[in-house]
């Protein structure tokens, strides 16, 4: 038996096949409104696809950009949709509502339809345009960081500053340090994702890395400028005189920025006066 809903998160003029998935608890108001306005403007009648869009904001607002068809009979996203039989609910037959949706005007078909339509068909994944059009474009991102050649680095001047910022405490004499490891392989190539459970120095890493990476962008730029190391090039990165635990982005920031400063007065002094953005843009955007 369906679970009772809580009269204020239902949709009181839901009509159609939005209604009874309303009154189920698995469509809240704000699905609801969402697709009967969009279908209203699109001059959108079939059901099956006004409840598809209401599906794909529903997945949405519980933190998934698509739904599959043929499967989101089945999805619950919290606990609270685990006690509704969904079973009970008037599902369309995956393949005609695929192909409904496919036909439908709010929908672009494929990922080689132009856009311009509220919804996109993607490899039987039913998304909202915008998302598909922001998973497309990290997509493409990083295809193309993966086709690139390896970033630029001076393997001298990286190895210092890994030993100058990891400084394996606490580590045995022949134990590895994980940190430096994934700084270092962050450092050589341009896509990283860095893992790990809750307490394991994921964020420690990440501010060491940074702080690598201004190092060595710095000293690039000044190379490529001036043609020879700049006046710092052996100069130690001075960190916060705190532990790692206490320390800020603020902290980090001007820590940051007064190892680089003197690269940056070299090259562009307005540069040098805006703090470390343009160092961090470089990297962010190489």
């Amino acid at each position: 038996m369906s679970t009772p809903v809580r009269s204020e998160l239902v949709t009181q003029h839901a009509a159609g096949l939005l209604a009874p998935f309303s009154l189920g608890g698995v469509l809240n108001p704000a699905d609801v409104h969402t697709a009967e306005t969009v279908c209203r403007i699109g001059g959108e009648s079939d059901e099956s696809v006004r409840l598809a869009l209401a599906l794909t904001v529903r997945a949405l607002r519980n933190g998934s950009v698509c739904i599959d068809l043929g499967t989101v009979h089945a999805t619950a996203f919290d606990e609270a949709e685990s006690a509704i039989d969904m079973a009970e609910l008037p599902w369309p037959e995956p393949g005609a509502w695929s192909r409904a949706c496919a036909g439908s005007t709010l929908v672009a078909d494929g990922a080689g339809h132009p856009g311009g339509r509220p919804l996109r068909l993607a490899n039987g994944l039913l998304y909202l345009e915008r998302y598909w059009q922001q998973e497309e474009l990290v997509r493409v991102q990083l295809q193309r960081r993966f086709a690139a050649p390896a970033p630029e680095i001076d393997l001298s001047r990286l190895s210092t500053a890994l030993h100058r910022l990891f400084d394996h405490e606490g580590l045995g004499a022949d134990e590895a340090d994980r940190p430096q490891l994934a700084a270092a392989v962050s450092a050589l190539g341009r896509v990283s994702v860095l893992a790990g459970g809750p307490g394991t120095g994921k964020t420690t890493t990440v501010a060491r890395l940074l702080a690598l990476l201004l190092d060595l962008n710095c000293a690039l730029r000044w190379l490529r400028r001036r043609g020879r190391p700049p006046p710092d090039w052996r100069r130690p990165f001075e960190p916060p005189r705190r532990s790692f635990r206490q320390m800020t982005s603020n902290d980090w920031a001007t820590s940051v920025r007064r190892h680089c400063i003197g690269c940056w007065a070299g090259c562009r002094p307005a540069e040098a006066d805006s703090g470390m953005t343009p160092a961090i843009r470089c990297h962010m955007m190489s």
